[in-house]
């Protein structure tokens, strides 16, 4: 009974932190802008479920970053979106 105890207390525990991270609930298109060197590239907002809105930017077809930098990069939109809500940025 113990056992059943610990494990059901452990299932809830995780269950309930998967439950707390934000995701994405809507992104639109802010513009196009242009780095000094002449580079450019588009720019989103990602409205999380925990009510924030955060930025993210398209510098390829396949180069979706967090914020403006090119520092936290993913293939897909959905993946910058998810970080850029899980993160502090």
């Amino acid at each position: 009974m113990k056992k059943l105890t610990v494990w059901a207390t452990a299932t809830l525990l995780i269950c309930s932190a998967a439950a707390v991270a934000a995701k994405p609930v809507n992104i639109k298109y802010t513009g196009r802008k242009t780095t000094f060197f002449g580079t450019e590239y588009k720019t989103y907002l990602v409205r999380c479920s925990d009510g924030s809105t955060k930025q993210i930017s398209a510098w390829k077809k396949d180069e979706w970053c967090v914020n403006e930098k090119r520092k936290q990069c993913f293939s897909t939109q959905i993946h910058a979106a998810n970080a850029v809500c899980n993160t502090g940025n």
